[in-house]
């Protein structure tokens, strides 16, 4: 059955992509490739899931994203995008998508002896062009492990940890320290933190990591430029702090492109002999 799913869902996807009508690209079909793709991520990461109540998370994120599929493929077609014949094929084989992910979600509840709507809820924090910042799952532990073990992360934090379980007790004490996932796959990419930097009410720091692969995306100035905007609008903050090693300095430059000024170094941030370079902005 897993095995059907995922190359049903696969077909569909590659599907879309090859549905437009015109030369030209338009950015509706985008967003429904896009879906389309995160729906057959959805449902891969669900496969790859041992624990029943997993798995039926991720069927249901794939379920939640099916829904999304449907509602701009009529989208696609009303605007002419997509032809009729494109359309009617591609309802078809969504239609048969979102039968076999209800069946495996009620299978694995029936295994987990429990219903997804039970499950912990994911909370979307904010957006940018590419990315969701949100909650953590306990299955984010394994990707953040590794982000946490990365040489640049511990050169830019305080915080280390040992196993998975470790760091996942620690998210739960920290509300406001989130994921970082790429749209339409819900891959996670990297974490961010939002502080009290203990200068003062209104002076928030944040700690941003990303993954090795995903640092030549440039995510990191599309991400500090939103975090800046959240902080300042959802947290009434007036100064964003970030702490760097000097020697880091392509991350500098990208704060400072941003309109971070450098405000020198501060000895108790000092790691290994190397001093630390504060950048803030003010509101």
């Amino acid at each position: 059955m897993q095995r059907i799913l995922e190359e049903s869902v696969i077909e569909l996807a590659e599907g879309i992509s090859a549905c437009e009508e015109s030369g030209m690209r338009s950015p509706l079909l985008d967003e429904l490739i896009r879906a389309s793709y995160g729906m057959a991520f959805s449902i891969v990461r669900a496969n790859d899931e041992k624990d029943p109540t997993d798995k039926a998370l991720f069927y249901e994120e794939a379920r939640k994203r099916a829904k999304e599929v449907g509602m701009l493929l009529d989208v696609c077609y009303r605007r002419r995008i997509i032809s009729e014949a494109a359309n009617n094929r591609t309802e078809r084989k969504l239609a048969s998508v979102k039968y076999k992910l209800t069946n495996a979600i009620k299978e694995n509840e029936q295994r987990a002896g429990k219903a997804v709507r039970r499950l912990p809820k994911v909370k979307n924090i904010f957006h940018t062009r590419r990315l969701t910042v949100r909650t953590f799952l306990k299955s984010d532990t394994e990707k953040l492990l590794l982000l946490f073990e990365d040489a640049l992360y511990k050169e830019c934090s305080l915080t280390s940890f040992d196993n998975g379980d470790e760091l996942y007790e620690y998210l739960k004490t920290e509300p406001t320290f989130y994921a970082v996932t790429r749209k339409g796959s819900g891959e996670v990419i990297g974490a961010v933190g939002i502080f009290a930097d203990g200068h003062g009410d209104k002076r928030v720091k944040i700690e941003l990591g990303i993954l090795p692969e995903f640092r030549a995306c440039g995510y990191f100035s599309e991400l500090v430029e939103e975090t800046a905007k959240y902080a300042y609008t959802k947290l009434n903050a007036e100064i964003l702090a970030v702490y760097l090693p000097r020697k880091r300095s392509y991350l500098s430059r990208a704060l400072i492109r941003l309109g971070f000024k450098c405000e020198g170094t501060l000895a108790s941030y000092e790691k290994d002999g190397e001093e630390t370079a504060v950048y803030s902005l003010a509101k």
